[in-house]
């Protein structure tokens, strides 16, 4: 078996360490910002008195706002630094979380959750990026470290719901917490010293179509749809996760726990991958977790039995997530002087798939019957198997066809 540990280069300096975990902590609420309103779905409809199709659209503008300043971020960012737009992202993020805090109705609702996930793509995009520049011989692993506080702070929503619910607490609390716990991270960034990463290749450049014929090729769109599918099957899951459990008539005083279950299991799986890429190469690790998570969810959706559906549940969160770190990595390592509009637009496709996938469930759930989520992800999962069979196999038949010519 080949050895992959001379590629992964796990030592940093103290410094380096430091910022790390800033760069994890704003990781963490982010998670927390993208990924609250969900659990709280079954709630946000009676309180606001909407519909599922109206939460879809809420999602959806939510997510279209993370696209736009992913795409915007990723290319000023070249040019202005770090800094500025991370100080930017977490202004943005506290004061969109006070606002749906204060928001008296649906309309107001909708206008600050598009201020939030303005904030929250800038914050991705920043940090992802970063990481990338600063740790160019380890890329994989530091991002999924860096995605592992992502899940923390996913996996923080469903705790924050179980307590709100089980304490009595009104929901709209919770955007008050995010809004003041971000407070001290955000002077944190202000006081810090960011390494400036000069790329005069992008600076120059005046074309966005410029960017686009520099790194586009087969290879990265069949990164473009990786990163596709897999966020549409992850995002989709969480965000509709109570709904399916309600469905079957499960309380959402137990579904947010189950979510809280899921949600630990996918932290496993960054932990697993983490470890496996000592050992094995990054698209082989992809290829063989879509095909678990492809027939763990399926089993997860026959069966009837709620302990046997959980433990399925697992094995599917434990396989389904990181192919978003590992694939920008790939990309990333191909083309280390665009990171930034390459992490941008990775987040602007990431996002855009969540706006299909997300009103699409909605619309579903509402119209037909709120176990849709599975149905969608099941669909895109097979999809997904069959584009990372052809993408581990990609780089061989490249090479053979060579050979024969």
């Amino acid at each position: 078996m080949k050895n992959f540990t001379s590629i992964y280069d796990f030592n940093i300096t103290k410094s380096q360490e430091k910022l790390i975990y800033l760069l994890i902590s704003l990781a963490f609420f982010n998670g927390i910002s993208e990924t609250l309103i969900g659990p709280l779905t079954p709630l946000i409809s009676s309180d606001l008195k909407i519909n599922l199709s109206l939460i879809g659209l809420i999602i959806s503008i939510n997510t279209l706002c993370i696209l736009v300043s992913s795409i915007l971020a990723g290319i000023l960012i070249q040019k202005f630094g770090h800094k500025i737009f991370l100080i930017i992202g977490s202004l943005l993020s506290i004061l969109g979380a006070l606002g749906l805090y204060l928001s008296p109705n649906f309309y107001f609702f909708i206008i600050f959750c598009t201020v939030l996930g303005l904030g929250a793509g800038i914050i991705s995009t920043c940090i992802l990026s970063y990481i990338c520049d600063l740790f160019p011989n380890n890329k994989s692993s530091q991002l999924l470290k860096l995605n592992t506080g992502w899940l923390f702070g996913v996996l923080a929503s469903p705790i924050l719901v179980s307590i709100m619910t089980w304490s009595g607490f009104l929901w709209k609390n919770l955007f008050l917490f995010l809004s003041l716990a971000q407070i001290p991270i955000l002077l944190t960034i202000i006081l810090s010293k960011f390494k400036k990463i000069l790329k005069t290749e992008i600076t120059k450049i005046k074309s966005n179509i410029f960017l686009i014929k520099k790194f586009f090729n087969f290879h990265f769109f069949l990164s473009l749809l990786i990163i596709f599918i897999s966020s549409a099957v992850t995002k989709t899951f969480s965000f509709w996760f109570t709904t399916y459990f309600s469905s079957i008539n499960i309380d959402l005083k137990f579904s947010s726990i189950f979510l809280i279950i899921y949600t630990a299991s996918t932290i496993m799986g960054m932990y697993l991958k983490r470890f496996l890429l000592k050992s094995y190469p990054e698209k082989k690790i992809m290829m063989f977790n879509s095909i678990i998570s492809a027939i763990s969810l399926f089993l997860a959706f026959i069966t009837p039995n709620i302990i046997l559906k959980l433990i399925f549940i697992i094995i599917f969160g434990i396989n389904i997530i990181g192919f978003i770190s590992i694939t920008i990595s790939i990309e990333t390592q191909l083309r280390p002087r665009y990171s930034a509009p390459i992490v941008g637009v990775f987040n602007g496709i990431s996002s855009l798939s969540v706006i299909i996938s997300q009103y699409l469930t909605g619309f579903l759930s509402e119209r037909f019957t709120k176990s849709s989520v599975l149905y969608v992800d099941l669909v895109l999962l097979v999809l997904l198997c069959i584009l990372l069979i052809f993408f581990y196999f990609f780089d061989k038949l490249k090479n053979f066809s060579s050979n024969i010519r």
